[in-house]
């Protein structure tokens, strides 16, 4: 059964005085009921005016998908319920994009409105407590003092704002946060993960194909070949010949020999010689020959990856053993961080690390990343230590990237925590905000703790369970302090 929590305050909308007949609370403003229904993927807003006796009110459904915060777009239900039986039900048409309303005329009682929202292939129902007061001054004596309850700096930010610009909550949890020392570092190719291609001859550079770094290549793939012409070793094409020719003859001196033994006709000692220059001269044969074509050697790709390095330059002369090009498959990388001298007496407490990169945070432990070593040296080259990180490259990531690093450490404390891009600072001062409704939200200031480059510990302000923005935070702030309440619609 999918667990719905409902949460009902009353807000301000800010409306003309007197535009639709209706009373308004102290602050000015008409007052309007305000339910929200969550789930882990939908939000359900609904609002109306307080309901009595006979009087025929409107209600406004906002549904919000929580994937990415957008108005959902979906085929909506309603059913009103009372004492177990169905007394009212039909279907709504969105008046916009997530946006449904109907209106209900009930006798006083307490109710059970019921929505049954569709969307592709998924259905999720969100019911609402609806109390319908015996008469108007009675529904607006309890909704005034729920508004004097949750009182006057309730901020409110309407969905139709929210969903035109990048906006996301998250609930605050409670969980382990660790110290941090933050480090510059680099990104690089493991060793076993990464090839040299070096010239097996001595010769000129022909391209078989654009050779550029970060082109992705297969295992076997042609990509350079090395040409002959008169050089100390000789001509390639002469050697291959020669290799060839010494092959064949090893080839049918050791079959001639096999057959004279036996019959007797020459001694074991002599079948074995045969038998040692023959591969000899096969393997003699097959450097050689490798990948060969005529007119030069071929050079393949080891494997199959990126090219990270290019050292040569095409129509130069290279010699055997000379490096040509690197190769790496890009599936694991080692994270390298540097940090000062000072926090030698921490590196051996380092648990993980947290590092940036394009705008992106990643934590090396959900990436299933794990600590390799620490240096116990500096040098006049390196004044610095060096912690090593390796890390899956599922992300794909970019040999060469420079990140910013954070360096966790410590046993670490349990504490509620809210991600680092919530927090807004104001000369010194912490803040965040707190969903109450759909539309209501409150500035909370805050008192902060440790910050692990995702995570920020809260030592107190906001509770386990609560409901923090994350990103939007500053327009919903800048909308309270601009004074601008958001009109509601009927």
């Amino acid at each position: 059964m999918r667990k719905l929590i409902i949460i009902v305050c009353f807000g301000l909308l800010g409306c003309r005085e007197g535009e639709h007949g209706h009373s308004h609370g102290s602050h000015g403003a008409p007052l309007m009921v305000q339910q929200t229904n969550w789930t882990t993927t939908m939000e359900s807003f609904l609002k109306y005016h307080p309901a009595y006796h006979g009087k025929k009110v409107e209600l406004e459904l906002l549904v919000t998908d929580l994937t990415n915060y957008k108005a959902l777009d979906g085929k909506v239900k309603f059913e009103v319920e009372k004492s177990g039986a169905i007394i009212e039900n039909g279907n709504i048409d969105p008046i916009t994009p997530g946006r449904y309303t109907h209106q209900v005329k009930l006798d006083s009682g307490s109710y059970r409105l019921r929505y049954k929202i569709s969307r592709q292939d998924k259905v999720e129902q969100s019911d609402f407590e609806f109390k319908v007061w015996s008469d108007k001054k009675n529904a607006y004596r309890a909704a005034n003092k729920l508004q004097d309850d949750i009182g006057s700096e309730t901020v409110q930010f309407d969905k139709a704002q929210s969903w035109a610009t990048k906006f996301s909550v998250v609930i605050a949890r409670v969980d382990t946060i660790f110290d941090r020392v933050k480090a510059g570092g680099r990104l690089d190719g493991a060793t076993d993960d990464h090839a040299l291609v070096s010239s097996p001859v001595q010769g000129i550079v022909v391209c078989d194909t654009k050779l550029f770094r970060g082109k992705q290549i297969r295992k076997g793939q042609p990509l350079l070949t090395i040409v002959g012409g008169q050089t100390v070793d000789g001509n390639l094409s002469q050697r291959y010949q020669a290799a060839a020719t010494r092959l064949e003859k090893a080839k049918l001196d050791y079959k001639r020999k096999k057959t004279l033994l036996a019959s007797q006709g020459i001694s074991k000692k002599q079948l074995e010689a045969a038998k040692m220059e023959f591969e000899l001269a096969r393997n003699e044969y097959d450097v050689i020959a490798k990948n060969y074509r005529q007119g030069g050697v071929k050079i393949v790709s080891p494997k199959s990856g990126y090219i990270t390095d290019i050292s040569l330059e095409i129509g130069s002369f290279v010699g055997q053993g000379q490096r040509l090009l690197a190769v790496s498959a890009n599936k694991e990388l080692f994270l390298k961080a540097y940090v000062g001298q000072t926090f030698q007496s921490k590196i051996n407490k380092i648990t993980t690390a947290v590092f940036r990169l394009n705008d992106q945070t990643y934590r090396l432990d959900d990436l299933g990343g794990k600590l390799i070593s620490c240096s116990k040296h500096v040098s006049s080259d390196n004044p610095k230590l060096e912690v090593i990180f390796s890390v899956p490259n599922t992300s794909n990531f970019i040999v060469g990237s420079y990140v910013d690093v954070s360096l966790l450490f410590g046993k670490g404390t349990s504490s509620v925590v809210v991600p680092s891009e919530a927090i807004m600072e104001d000369y010194g001062q912490y803040s965040l905000l707190v969903q109450l409704e759909g539309e209501a939200y409150a500035l909370r200031p805050v008192e902060i703790g440790k910050n692990d480059g995702i995570n920020v510990e809260i030592l107190n302000g906001v509770e386990e369970g609560e409901r923090v923005v994350v990103n939007g935070a500053y327009q919903v702030k800048m909308a309270k302090l601009g004074g601008k309440i958001p009109a509601h619609t009927h």
